[in-house]
């Protein structure tokens, strides 16, 4: 094999394996905490009902039984500016939340020079009684309806069924992303109460970033058969060349 041939089969291989180690992956889960930049929780606005009104940190209130509200689906927890809030909270009567609208946000940073997408990990939402979903103050969910459902919102995102984008939803969710010029992003969800009981978040997701260029980027499949066909055609020359 002369150098030429090792350098073409060096190269198919190197067009993979830089395509995929160079690929950025974003988590998208709903965890309990402060909410800054980047630490992968959920903040509390604040702007709620009394006693709520300022913001803070989220509580995890997870439920110990998937029987009033769905167990998260991914690895995320539900999360609420109540620390007693959810069906085993232990709240009664005269602690229930209050209704009206609870704001939670979680931001982070991503890199402008890379183009994102939900590939194989769609960001799937659950809320009590329902949520919106806005990026970057641009409302990409509307709230579910509310119905007669006495736990939670009939319509989704409600704290039943986890509701995952639609594909137009992930279109317009990334192109906010994708057009973004300086790397900030805040997710905001609007959670409102209605049935006074308890009011909770939960989302899991996650986003995956490929260098921009100047042509359209080719999709992980796409490379793989790139790639292979760069080996092939480098072994017919290896085998040509022996014979």
């Amino acid at each position: 094999m002369n150098l030429c041939t090792k350098l073409f089969a060096l190269e198919a291989v190197l067009v993979i394996g830089t395509s995929f180690a160079s690929a950025d992956t974003i988590s998208l889960n709903s965890m309990a905490g402060s909410g800054a930049v980047n630490s992968n929780t959920v903040g509390y606005a604040g702007g709620g009902p009394a006693p709520y009104t300022a913001a803070g940190p989220t509580s995890n209130v997870t439920p110990s039984t998937g029987a009033v509200w769905t167990l998260p689906t991914g690895g995320s927890q539900w999360v609420s500016i109540d620390p007693n809030s959810g069906p085993t909270g232990g709240e009664g009567p005269g602690t229930y939340d209050p209704n009206g609208t609870y704001t939670y946000t979680y931001s982070f940073t991503i890199n402008t020079a890379n183009d994102y997408a939900f590939l194989d990990n769609p960001l799937t939402i659950m809320a009590d009684d329902t949520t919106d979903l806005l990026v970057n103050n641009i409302q990409i969910v509307p709230f579910g309806e509310i119905g007669t459902n006495v736990h939670c919102a009939e319509g989704q995102p409600n704290c039943i069924v986890p509701y995952t984008l639609t594909a137009l939803q992930q279109i317009a969710f990334v192109t906010i992303l994708n057009n973004n010029t300086t790397g900030n992003i805040v997710l905001t969800f609007d959670v409102e109460q209605t049935g006074s009981i308890y009011q909770g978040l939960d989302f899991s997701g996650g986003l995956t970033g490929i260098a921009k260029n100047n042509s359209p980027t080719p999709e992980p499949g796409s490379l793989l058969l790139l790639g292979t066909g760069m080996i092939s055609a480098a072994g017919a020359l290896i085998r040509r060349k022996r014979a």
